[in-house]
């Protein structure tokens, strides 16, 4: 079930789309250290490396005020050749990690990129 999260209406403020799945997805995945990065004016972005602790744990976040890109990330050598997924739905292709541990994530337009695992990722969607 989808839990409507309300803006502002004093305000015009409309509800705040997919605010539900973001809670879920920072309560379940975001764990380990954070790895911030904020070299551009107008595209953004983070990791959180996960931990063994919290299954499936990791996830690469990427956010645009202005036009669509790309960040490369690296989120560890523990995820080399795994696939993540954009849980916000804008970027459909999967992102494959190198060997290095980067992986290049993109965004749309104004828009806001969650990067997961494939477990992860699907876990969210059933669970939406």
């Amino acid at each position: 079930m989808t839990i409507p999260y309300y803006g502002n209406p004093a305000r015009n403020r409309p509800l705040v789309p997919n605010l539900g799945k973001l809670i879920k997805i920072r309560r379940w995945y975001a764990y380990g250290e954070q790895v911030d990065h904020f070299d551009d004016d107008h595209l953004v972005g983070w990791v959180r490396k996960g931990d063994i602790e919290h299954e499936n744990s990791g996830l690469a976040v990427v956010m645009s005020d202005g036009d669509a890109g790309t960040l490369p990330m690296e989120i560890g050598t523990q995820f080399a050749g795994e696939q993540f997924y954009d849980a916000m739905g804008h970027c459909p292709q999967p992102v494959t990690i190198d060997e290095n541990g980067v992986g290049q994530f993109p965004t749309e337009a104004r828009c806001m990129s969650v990067w997961m695992r494939r477990s992860a990722f699907e876990d969210i969607i059933i669970n939406e």
